[in-house]
């Protein structure tokens, strides 16, 4: 069967659920409530926002019926989750969604924008976007919204691996939404978070270089066991409790353990810049 027939079949069900979002959408608003409060369960957008982006979306979608895009609101009817595919990235994830990294904090420092991405990687080792979402916190209801609003659009067939950052409320949301998924843990990111992590301990450089030494020198699972259990024998990194997260998830992210998985060359991975690559000269600062 064609992929075209399957997108076609899939077609009419999706322009069904999407039509019974279209009523009313109210622009953000904080009369009387905590800014912070309200941020927590809207979008952060400027008036006319809202409307524009159910705009831009019905557009797309009448262009072309493949576009997929899904939101939701809250009480209130101000937009609180979104997210939206185009026919390329649909078309892509069906050749090219066996390793699938999902970055959670793109743009967000330097556009202020919360934007989640889906990336992949084709057969030319070029980084393609699966999809896009926008969530109005970091919570596990929003995430779960997201992740079900794109294994819908994906027509159910989830990825082989997952890679995300190390946090706890990805890691409970991908356990729950994509339980046969491999979750993996982004290395770059864990590595980046060194200074910030154990830059306060007395013996730093030495326990750096220990850490670096287990992540890439080891062949073997018991290389990398015994070089840590050396690491850890100071009493501040016996007790330093982002470094005991990180051996209890070690088979999720230390390569050692990760030699029969296929990563489809995308471990370590910097979405970051992968991020700008798709989405600079779009945006602005403070856009929203």
């Amino acid at each position: 069967m064609k992929l075209s027939n399957h997108l076609d079949a899939a077609a009419a069900q999706q322009v069904h659920k999407i039509t019974m979002f279209r009523t009313v959408i109210v622009d953000a608003q904080d009369e009387g409530e905590s800014q912070n409060a309200l941020y927590s369960n809207q979008l952060k957008l400027n008036k006319g926002d809202s409307q524009a982006i159910l705009n831009f979306f019905s557009h797309q979608q009448l262009a072309d019926p493949h576009f997929f895009y899904v939101v939701d609101v809250n009480e209130r009817g101000c937009l609180r989750n979104l997210f939206w595919a185009d026919a390329k990235s649909r078309v892509a994830y069906t050749y090219f969604g066996d390793v699938v990294a999902i970055e959670t904090a793109c743009l967000t420092a330097e556009y202020q924008v919360p934007l989640v991405l889906f990336l992949g990687i084709n057969h030319h080792k070029q980084s393609i976007l699966f999809g896009c979402g926008l969530l109005a916190g970091d919570t596990i209801e929003s995430y779960t919204w997201l992740f079900r609003a794109w294994l819908t659009c994906i027509l159910g067939r989830p990825p082989q691996v997952i890679i995300t950052n190390q946090c706890g409320i990805l890691q409970t949301v991908v356990a729950d939404v994509f339980p046969r998924s491999t979750h993996c843990l982004c290395l770059f990111n864990i590595m980046q978070k060194i200074p910030e992590k154990l830059g306060v301990c007395i013996d730093y450089e030495a326990t750096n270089a220990a850490l670096s030494r287990a992540v890439y020198s080891s062949l073997m699972a018991e290389e990398f066991e015994a070089t840590w259990e050396d690491m850890m024998k100071s009493n501040e990194t016996r007790d330093n409790k982002w470094l005991q997260s990180l051996y209890e998830d070690r088979k999720r992210w230390a390569p050692v353990y990760l030699k029969e998985i296929f990563l489809a060359g995308m471990f370590p991975i910097q979405p970051s810049d992968v991020a700008s690559f798709f989405f600079d000269g779009y945006l602005k600062n403070k856009l929203l």
